[in-house]
């Protein structure tokens, strides 16, 4: 062992701590994040198959606010996700975690 770097009383290098909470962080959020498009993805198709069987086969082309159903649609699934979600999330960061060396624990939610 060097004497010149020092360790903390875990035996870890300064700053590896801050490092892997910040990395677990950026993780948890960038599986939130993906099951929320994921979602939101889903949402979206199920509303255009009502559409179609509600009001025929050119239902998408009688959208005036699209735009803003699509908007509201990718809010709600980030709310959704944000507030526990369907459980992907956790799945896929623990696997990921996992492959990558740190310790998962999703944490809260």
């Amino acid at each position: 062992m060097n004497p010149i770097i020092r360790t903390d009383a875990t035996g870890a290098l300064p700053g590896t701590i801050e490092k892997s909470s910040k990395d677990k962080q950026k993780l948890k959020k960038a599986c939130q994040d993906f099951e929320a498009i994921l979602v939101g993805k889903l949402m979206k198709e199920s509303m255009a198959g009502a559409r179609k069987i509600s009001k025929g086969s050119d239902a998408e082309d009688a959208r005036p606010f699209g735009p803003l159903e699509d908007l509201t649609v990718e809010m709600v699934a980030e709310e959704i996700c944000e507030s526990g979600g369907v459980g992907l999330w956790k799945m896929l960061y623990d696997q990921v975690s996992q492959q990558n060396g740190v310790n998962g624990d999703s944490g809260d939610k």
